[in-house]
């Protein structure tokens, strides 16, 4: 189980970034000008994609990293659809359109990891003392 829940993240992820990575390119159009409010959300979508990539590796750290940034991403989004004068229904459709992908990726790399038992049976170092007068 653990095993296809951990492919089905890696397969949504990788097509997630591959649309990401397409309306980046979009957007980054060098004959249009790049207004300064998308910027963070720009950023926070590219930490997002490092994310996936990173959770392929390291489980935890890449699906933390890439459930905030997808947080910071929808936060971004929205005050940036705001702030062109949309209304705040579909800022925030489009928030969530842009984040939420992201956080049910990273959110399921966590589950993996959690349901692997990964790390949980630890062994903690004994600490011996010797006692040299016997």
């Amino acid at each position: 189980m653990v095993k296809v829940s951990r492919w089905i993240a890696r397969i949504l992820g990788l097509l997630f970034n591959l649309v990401a990575l397409l309306l980046i390119g979009l957007t980054l159009n060098p004959l249009r000008d790049y207004p300064l409010q998308e910027l963070p959300a720009l950023l926070a979508l590219l930490v997002a994609n490092a994310g996936i990539v990173m959770a392929w590796k390291w489980e935890v750290r890449g699906g933390l990293v890439a459930c905030v940034a997808s947080l910071i991403t929808g936060v971004a989004i929205y005050f940036s659809a705001l702030s062109i004068g949309e209304s705040q229904k579909l800022a925030l459709i489009v928030a969530l359109v842009y984040g939420l992908p992201y956080l049910l990726v990273g959110a399921l790399f966590l589950f993996c990891h959690g349901r692997a038992g990964v790390g949980v049976s630890v062994k903690e170092p004994k600490l011996t003392v010797s006692r040299s007068g016997k």
